[in-house]
């Protein structure tokens, strides 16, 4: 099989030069991958494109369901079969690699467990970059199934305006990956991406260097939560963690200017409030020092934003008193963090 494998990605290597070249990875996806690839497959456009497909040695049935298609549509499939598995961002990584040699103008991504909905999404969001040279992404809706409650939701771009920019993003992504189409602005990705937990946001952030961003208001994917509850307070704790370390691995980057440093950097003191919070809301005192001893460094600049805030806070007549006093109170916890762990 790994011969007739190393034919099938010679031949498919052998095509026309697409104009969209489409990342796709996978692992352990065998209930969804079908779905998945056969959405992109199924693209009606008036220009060549070509999936590159990372398949990290699932345990399940999916390499099977990926090999056939690429037997069925060698011309638009490429299935890189690693032979051991190397981890979401080593396989990230090389699907990207072949997504900038394969000579692609632009870029999609869709991970496979998601799918897209419209067959003519390609052919929209390609139109309007080709018409509006001075942007450098585009994105449009999506919306969020729960694979366990069965409901489908809209996503997190639904209050987001048409047109964005680098400044806007750099408060929050707004992005649903499977919605995303960018211009091939760069080459190759920078060394720090291998040590990221959300690599899709990253990217994003370093595409908009280039230009503006596009928001087409029309739901044409949807993204799959296999996760059936509402995520408890405990696991946010997990997700603002990896949160912070790539925001910080942003700002330690030189890749933007002072100006998106200092907005990236109050997103981070967001997403550390917010975790406190939640660890305070659970009473989890241990792992409130935990954080604080992990990220001595954050803590005490949100020490001195909360100061910031009360007192302007305090020079305002109108000031509401019970925002007020929340704050002060999670000054408080703060100060306490400090003093335990003598950082003041």
């Amino acid at each position: 099989m790994d011969l007739d494998n190393q034919d099938l990605v010679m031949q498919s290597l052998n095509k026309e030069t697409p104009l969209v070249a489409v990342f796709m990875v996978t692992y352990n996806h065998e209930h969804y991958i079908e779905e998945a690839l056969l959405s992109v497959l199924k693209q009606e456009t008036t220009f060549p494109f070509h999936i590159y497909l990372g398949e990290d040695c699932s345990t399940d049935t999916t390499r099977e369901i990926c090999l056939r298609l690429q037997e069925e549509y060698p011309e638009k499939l490429t299935v890189l079969a690693h032979a051991q598995n190397m981890g979401v961002q080593k396989n990230t990584i090389e699907v990207f690699r072949h997504c900038f040699e394969s000579g692609a103008q632009y870029i999609a991504m869709l991970e496979g467990d998601d799918y897209w909905i419209d067959t003519n999404k390609l052919q929209k969001q390609v139109n309007f970059l080709e018409k509006n040279a001075d942007f450098s992404l585009c994105f449009h809706d999506v919306k969020v199934f729960n694979q366990t409650t069965k409901q489908l939701d809209n996503g997190k771009t639904s209050d987001t305006p048409e047109v964005t920019s680098i400044e806007d993003l750099a408060k929050k992504n707004y992005i649903h990956t499977p919605g995303i189409l960018f211009r091939k602005n760069f080459d190759r990705l920078p060394d720090f991406f291998e040590h990221l937990t959300a690599g899709d946001y990253v990217l994003h952030m370093l595409n908009a260097k280039y230009g503006k961003i596009k928001r087409i208001k029309e739901p044409m994917a949807v993204y799959r939560v296999h996760d059936g509850g509402i995520w408890s307070k405990k696991a946010n704790v997990t997700i603002y963690k990896n949160w912070i370390e790539v925001l910080s691995l942003l700002l330690n980057s030189s890749e933007f200017n002072k100006k998106i440093n200092n907005i990236l950097q109050e997103q981070q003191l967001g997403i550390a409030r917010s975790l406190l919070n939640d660890l305070q809301q659970i009473q989890e005192d241990e792992k409130i020092l935990s954080f604080g001893r992990e990220y001595p460094e954050l803590i005490s600049k949100l020490y001195l934003h909360q100061i910031k805030e009360i007192n302007t806070l305090s020079n305002n007549v109108e000031f509401a008193s019970l925002q007020f006093t929340y704050k002060t109170l999670f000054l408080s916890l703060i100060n306490k963090v400090l003093t335990k762990l003598k950082i003041k």
